[in-house]
């Protein structure tokens, strides 16, 4: 089992493997539950179902390793507003983002967490009609002097943020994304203020994440810690035979 205190976050990035989809398909009744095999057969897109094939075992795999339990034994509840818990009892607390080919998920022990990958690449130009849903007033006029190179980056900063944040809250998109200010988005150390929680800029913490060419996010947890440790892994294959992954780890330094 892998060890983490109440002072510590971890945080794992997984590229998906570049193996065709059959293998993805193949893990399906050796990790996910009977849920998740129903929610899977009901996506249509190929390049959709292997995302969510690959995110859940890769889930539920670094979760068993954590609390001792199966990997399919694992169960899940929701809160009011969707977020995922362990249903077991475990301080386990954890928060996922996969996007196009990358899954993230941070991890800690009994501290709320909240985390947000995007892929700079796949940004479209729909971000200049979100920008006013999603920034306040003093954002958005800063947003609006910037050149057009500079725009994508700083919204991308801004949303990854702000979702993460909401995301630690268990609040989801229920949350005016315009009461929620972000300090120099931009910087190695942002800054939340929030217009619902006076106290939100001592209690959150704010991680920036780059973890592969061409991802950028943001993890926030409810923790004013800085022992931080990140994970890559990188898996070439999955196989209906295994039924634990024993993922290489590397930590950054």
């Amino acid at each position: 089992m892998i060890e983490i205190t109440p002072q510590q976050i971890h945080l794992w990035h997984f590229l998906h493997p570049n193996d065709g989809q059959e293998s993805g398909i193949d893990v399906v009744d050796s990790f996910l539950d009977q849920t998740e095999i129903a929610k899977c057969t009901k996506i249509r897109n190929a390049e959709a179902k292997a995302q969510f094939i690959y995110s859940r075992a890769f889930l539920r795999n670094i979760l068993s390793q954590y609390t001792g339990i199966k990997p399919k034994e694992l169960s899940f509840k929701t809160g009011e507003w969707g977020k995922p818990h362990i249903a077991q009892n475990t301080p386990i607390k954890f928060n996922l983002s996969h996007t196009h080919g990358l899954t993230s998920i941070v991890i800690t022990n009994n501290i709320e967490c909240g985390i947000d990958i995007e892929q700079t690449q796949k940004i479209g130009q729909d971000y200049l009609n979100l920008a006013p849903r999603i920034m306040d007033e003093c954002e958005l006029e800063y947003f609006n002097t910037l050149d057009a190179n500079q725009k994508p980056s700083n919204f991308v900063s801004i949303w990854t943020i702000k979702e993460s944040y909401i995301k630690t809250l268990g609040m989801g998109l229920s949350y005016n994304l315009t009461d929620i200010h972000i300090d120099a988005p931009n910087s190695a150390s942002p800054v939340i203020q929030d217009r619902n929680d006076e106290t939100a800029q001592q209690r959150f913490s704010i991680s920036i994440l780059n973890p592969e060419k061409n991802y950028v996010g943001a993890c926030v947890t409810e923790s004013a810690t800085d022992d931080i440790s990140y994970f890559d892994t990188i898996i070439d294959s999955l196989s209906a035979s295994r039924t634990t992954l024993t993922p290489q780890r590397i930590e950054k330094t």
